[in-house]
């Protein structure tokens, strides 16, 4: 039988080589892959840090423009806010905000967030907006004094309607000023009595409005009793203080719940600072006492056993009482005292008091407040991601 010799001499290393390359190929895959992989991830992580640039951007915004920057802006027309957000003491990120209006108190926020940090990977954005409206107060700008109690006026007490700017602000600061307001606006029924040498002016001097309600020292446009005090600067639970400007070295000390404010020259930090103070229970206000903003006491009375200087809105949902012969109030802007929605409540008015109405006041101290004059997000949905929707021109 004839054998057929074949020659297999290299077979072994051809088959090793083959292997060789398939478990390279495999392993070059998967180099590839996990590469692939970690590019991915570095590329969302630095997508997800753009988008909290973004919100960072858009959160500083709202927390930091004020009404009045914004409610002259024209269709067309926007404002611009740039910052940095650092991480661990490293900027990680650039914003760009730009604010439109909409119409009425209606605006739309759009926050860019771009990422400085990363080396080649550097440079991821994400844009996201919100549709804002700035919040309204309307709170009543008619008289020096509503209240829906009775009132004794007494001494020499002085309640002008005539609308002023006080005279410790420049000008500049005050818009022109509106024709005479009521002194005294009251129910049809509330008692007003007069003995000594007081003094009442306004157009009319005391208004009776029948249409007066409690309901009126509690809702002030969009915002309620419950509301203001959500929103206060500096909830006290009453008792005796005397507020003063407070400073750490020339910064104004904000966290102070005994600084309301300084109105009175020379301008400092603390001049364009008017809070919401929120008394839970009667006040009294001692001696040489001054602030500015907008002062609630809700439950309780307020008194005054001192000289007390107050620019802006005080709201009381009991009685006010200026105690004679200490006590010595002086309002600039307008007064509101609910009497506990009992017309036989009486404030009293004795001694030297001083209520002079005052739209500049009023109005300062609600454009100037960080709690109410920004831009809030609208309810239900005001949030879009505005990264997919390419760029805007």
């Amino acid at each position: 039988m004839n054998r057929i010799h074949r020659n297999v001499q290299g077979f072994a290393l051809a088959t090793a080589i083959l292997a060789l390359v398939v478990v390279g190929a495999l392993v070059t895959a998967g180099f590839f892959a996990a590469s692939q992989e970690g590019r991915v991830g570095t590329s969302n992580a630095q997508a997800d840090l753009a988008f909290y640039v973004a919100e960072q951007g858009l959160q500083n915004t709202l927390g930091t423009v004020k009404r009045r920057q914004v409610r002259n802006l024209q269709p067309g027309q926007t404002l611009n806010r740039t910052g940095s957000v650092s991480v661990g003491g490293r900027v990680v990120g650039n914003y760009v905000a730009t604010i439109r209006p909409f119409g009425g108190e209606l605006y739309f926020v759009e926050s860019l967030g771009t990422v400085t940090q990363g080396g080649r990977y550097a440079g991821a954005q994400r844009r996201i907006g919100m549709v804002t409206r700035t919040m309204e107060l309307r709170f009543p700008m008619t008289a020096a004094l509503t209240t829906f109690g009775g009132i004794n006026l007494r001494g020499n007490a002085l309640i002008s309607g005539t609308d002023n700017s006080p005279d410790v602000w420049p000008d500049s600061l005050c818009d022109p000023t509106v024709p005479t307001e009521s002194g005294i606006r009251t129910t049809m029924t509330s008692t007003i009595g007069e003995s000594g040498n007081p003094t009442i002016t306004g157009n009319p001097r005391i208004e009776r409005d029948p249409t007066l309600d409690p309901t009126d020292f509690e809702d002030f446009g969009d915002v309620d009793i419950e509301a203001l005090r959500a929103l206060a600067t500096h909830i006290i639970p009453g008792g005796t203080i005397t507020p003063a400007p407070s400073f750490t070295g020339t910064a104004c000390n904000r966290l102070s719940t005994s600084n309301w404010g300084d109105p009175t020259p020379p301008d400092n930090d603390c001049s364009n600072y008017f809070p919401i103070i929120f008394s839970t229970s009667s006040l009294s206000l001692g001696a040489n006492g001054v602030g500015q903003g907008i002062l609630v006491v809700c439950p309780g009375d307020l008194s005054v056993t001192g000289r007390f200087e107050f620019y802006g809105i005080v709201i009381v949902c009991g009685v006010f009482n200026n105690n004679r012969g200490s006590g010595n109030a002086e309002i600039h802007g307008t007064l509101l005292t609910k009497s506990n929605a009992d017309i036989e409540d009486n404030s009293e008015f004795r001694g030297t008091p001083v209520l002079q109405f005052s739209t500049c006041t009023v109005t300062r101290a609600v454009q100037e407040n960080d709690a109410v004059a920004r831009l809030f997000p609208v309810h239900k949905r005001s949030w879009v991601d505005l990264t997919a929707a390419g760029v805007q021109d």
